[in-house]
């Protein structure tokens, strides 16, 4: 009755394919209200998908009351759900709305508001308006209208309108409408540093340099980390390149990580296992919670730990992270591009217009740093100004491969990393054989490039 819908070409995750799938099964009435979906069970083996993910989905569509559940019945369609206007209105096919609950509701019925002769319907083709990952812009560029007038329309930018869109420009043009932004750098406790008597780094300091902080911050204050390092491979990706290295070949069917520089970047990494302890946890949130309470000198933060950071109230500053060969770090947007193709370009710029103004986490819009264009980032503090350098000067996740050959099945690998860096930080294997388990498991993930349900 569902169809198999998941793409894992896309680069949209699978649970958002399902819950968009669902959705305009339930919009356009091929579920109608009170029809009983299949079990997690069935579902999940027809997705390919865990009863976790299936789960997750079922539970967001309850929350945003398109399902409900009866206690040894099953999941239903709820009895009534709005579906905006009747047949023969116009549709506008969007491939992920993302936000959920109270949010989704709100910005849905402003749309119906501003178009009401128009209703969205989610689907993971978004005919209309695709969502997109900086990583693969380059290849799919040409199909999306250039967004470089709306964005600035959109965001009201004042002091620094227009470098923090040129990352994302191909050709000159904006293929996407920017939602999100995320770079990493590495935060300093200015408590921490001064109770300890340690200078802070400067900008163009090195792994040398950051050891050797490490090795003082624990001799001043053995009872503080002296840097927690998220134990994840969007730390080890910066550290790679820093070394000289890439993780992928640029036709992207090899992986590189146990060549000379992956190992350079490996025996650095387990320095900073030797000198610094363990994450205490896989959740960002902890270590930054720690790091407010002045337990952590150091820790690699994104636009999450700004968030979070500076809503501990916590003295703290930015700085670049230390360099090797090069200095460098990663950084990601995502967005939505708006098909050349489309008949409806009014209604989809109305609507990316109010999508732009839906904050995620609105009781943080005054301190968050993750929306491209949001105020926060024209402040001229040393930690703003650090973002926007990484932001313009950042590599992209996939930067290693040629934009031609980037798939998804790429940053699955990426994914596939992570269980492997607690053991380059703190095990007792040799680096060399780590490195070589990471190129064996990740060359198996990416081999099958010819495969036809790979592209």
């Amino acid at each position: 009755m569902l169809q198999q819908v998941i793409d894992v070409a896309s680069p949209v995750p699978p649970y958002q394919q399902l819950a968009v799938h669902l959705r305009g099964m339930i919009a356009d009435g091929r579920m109608p209200p009170r029809s009983k979906l299949p079990s997690v069970r069935a579902m999940a083996r027809e997705f390919h998908l865990s009863h976790t993910t299936v789960n997750k989905v079922l539970h967001e569509l309850k929350s945003c009351g398109l399902l409900v559940g009866r206690q040894g019945a099953g999941v239903f369609v709820a009895p009534s759900v709005a579906v905006g206007p009747a047949s023969g209105a116009t549709e506008l096919w969007v491939q992920a709305v993302i936000l959920v609950g109270e949010e989704r509701r709100r910005l849905l019925e402003a749309f119906g508001r501003e178009c009401p002769g128009c209703r969205v319907i989610e689907s993971p083709e978004g005919d209309d308006l695709a969502w997109l990952e900086q990583s693969f812009l380059a290849r799919s560029a040409g199909a999306f209208v250039d967004m470089s007038a709306k964005a600035q329309e959109v965001y009201g930018r004042t002091t620094a309108p227009g470098e923090l869109l040129w990352p994302l420009c191909v050709k000159g043009r904006l293929p996407m409408l920017p939602m999100s932004i995320n770079a990493q750098i590495m935060a300093c406790n200015l408590d921490v540093f001064e109770r300890c008597g340690v200078p802070l780094p400067g900008e163009e300091w090195t792994w040398d340099d950051f050891l050797g902080i490490c090795g003082r911050l624990r001799s001043a204050a053995p009872d503080i980390a002296p840097a927690v390092i998220y134990p994840h491979w969007d730390y080890l990706l910066p550290v790679i390149w820093q070394a000289g290295g890439a993780v992928f070949s640029p036709e992207g069917r090899r992986c590189l990580l146990d060549e000379g520089a992956g190992l350079r970047a490996g025996a650095f990494l387990r320095e900073i296992g030797r000198l610094c302890p363990p994450a205490w946890s896989n959740d960002h949130a902890e270590i930054y919670r720690r790091f407010v309470a002045g337990q952590v000198g150091m820790a690699t933060v994104g636009a999450w730990g700004y968030c979070q950071i500076n809503e501990g109230g916590t003295r703290w500053v930015g700085v670049p992270l230390p360099r090797a060969e090069v200095g460098v770090t990663w950084m990601s947007a995502r967005g939505y591009g708006l098909s050349r193709r489309s008949a409806h370009h009014r209604e989809a710029l109305r609507f990316l217009e109010l999508r732009a103004g839906q904050e995620t986490w609105p009781d943080k819009a005054h301190r968050r740093c993750g929306l491209p264009l949001h105020r926060s980032l024209e402040l001229d503090g040393p930690t703003e100004r650090c973002f926007r350098r990484a932001f313009v000067s950042g590599r992209p996740w996939l930067h290693d491969i040629t934009p031609e050959h980037r798939r998804p099945r790429h940053m699955t690998a990426l994914n596939a990393i992570v269980r492997h860096v607690p053991s380059l930080l703190h095990g007792d294997r040799p680096v060399a054989e780590v490195l070589r388990a990471i190129r064996e498991e990740v060359d198996a993930l990416i081999a099958p490039s010819d495969a036809p349900h790979n592209r």
